[in-house]
């Protein structure tokens, strides 16, 4: 069962999610860094006529897009920019104010579900991407579907879904070793947790050709405080499930172990956290 959330949750969480480290290794850049590539390799941007990004959150990937491959974006493609929270959207909207590349005025920004894509025609994208949003949806196989239908024939999706997070497993202990608080084993719903179950998500709902291959990213933790300050303590969703109902003084002891378990297991520096995530590609 995937986490309960609204879109208000990302709303109150966007400002600090747009603050987060963004190094080409993290875990922010590094999936829309290798989707992007990705997309692009199974059906050329040069060839777009309408770009999707569900669940763009402040404009992580469709910025990426921008960066690198906006040349290749033909001038009459449409950039359409989707993501359930105003909150997300809104920080869309300030990124396109003070984008340098006139790419970012094409973007129009969209406040509609992944699980039913309001406001997208049948048939009508081209290229549907979504960095690390599709595992949490609540029905995921409804969003799938979704996507599938608003694609062209001959049209692709692709996406970058997570499978383990260190940070996460260390949050998992601290909050037991805190407060004795228990939290899932996993965020994600089982499916979601194997290249076999994300191909089955895929057939079921339509997608042939597909390809599905493990990337890694990394938490750089040698100061944790961006991360715990932009994650933790700024009530993002996820790490709600772990902290949710803390006082100041719970959080203060929980960022404490959190830190020791995390040095303890990476002593040496670089200190990085890892994280596995699935790219996945398919094809209507």
């Amino acid at each position: 069962m995937a986490f309960e959330q609204k879109g208000d949750d990302w709303s109150a969480n966007a400002k600090s999610y747009n603050a987060l480290p963004q190094d080409d290794e993290s875990p922010i850049t590094r999936p829309s860094m290798v989707l992007v590539k990705t997309l692009n390799h199974a059906l050329p941007i040069a060839e777009a006529t309408a770009i999707l990004d569900v669940g763009c959150g402040p404009g992580t990937t469709i910025g990426m897009l921008i960066r690198q491959l906006g040349s290749q974006i033909p001038p009459n493609a449409r950039l359409i920019a989707s993501d359930f929270s105003a909150g997300m959207i809104e920080q869309l909207e300030e990124r396109k104010k003070t984008a340098t590349d006139p790419l970012w005025n094409r973007i129009e920004p969209l406040v509609s579900n992944a699980e039913d894509l309001a406001g997208i025609y049948d048939s009508s994208i081209s290229h549907v991407m979504g960095s690390l949003v599709y595992n949490l949806i609540p029905d995921s196989q409804k969003a799938l579907e979704a996507a599938y239908r608003v694609l062209k024939p001959g049209g692709v999706a692709c996406m970058c879904t997570w499978v383990t997070l260190e940070w996460m497993d260390l949050m998992k202990l601290a909050a037991e070793n805190t407060k004795g608080n228990t939290a899932p084993a996993s965020l994600f719903p089982e499916p979601w947790l194997s290249v076999e179950g994300i191909k089955k998500k895929f057939e079921e709902a339509g997608f042939n050709d597909s390809t599905f291959e493990t990337q890694e990213a990394f938490m750089a933790i040698d100061d944790p405080a961006p991360y715990f300050n932009g994650f933790v303590r700024a009530k993002n969703p996820a790490a709600n499930l772990y902290i949710g109902g803390y006082t100041e003084e719970e959080l203060d002891r929980f960022e404490e172990e959190w830190i020791r378990l995390a040095f303890e297991r990476h002593p040496k520096s670089p200190k990085k956290l890892k994280g596995i995530f699935v790219v996945s590609t398919g094809r209507k």
